[in-house]
């Protein structure tokens, strides 16, 4: 089975990563909760440096969906994509699903 990772690249508003780490916490819970992996990183250089990266691992498209049907986090996605005031400029998203080589 492949590995599934969710990457989602944050250029965040100045003064708030505060705020977006407090969201990123509460999606980090709920995937230790349903046994996926989720860390965060900062790009230290690059044509995005200084965005912050969250990174969603999934060790097949069966815990991907597991995730993603769970009410819970659903819940969670849609409050801080409902924030009239996110603490970022804008975001990009994208799946991968890993090669063997």
């Amino acid at each position: 089975m492949a590995t599934i990772r969710v990457v989602v690249n944050f250029r965040v508003k100045p003064g708030k990563e505060g705020d977006l780490f407090e969201g990123l916490r509460a999606v980090k819970k709920h995937h230790e909760r349903l046994g996926a992996g989720f860390f965060v990183v900062r790009q230290a250089f690059g044509p995005e440096a200084g965005n912050i990266v969250a990174v969603g691992q999934y060790s097949s498209w069966d815990a991907f969906a597991k995730l993603h049907s769970d009410s819970a986090f659903a819940q969670q996605l849609a409050e801080m994509r409902g924030n009239s005031n996110p603490p970022w400029d804008a975001l990009t998203a994208a799946v991968s699903e890993e090669v063997a080589l």
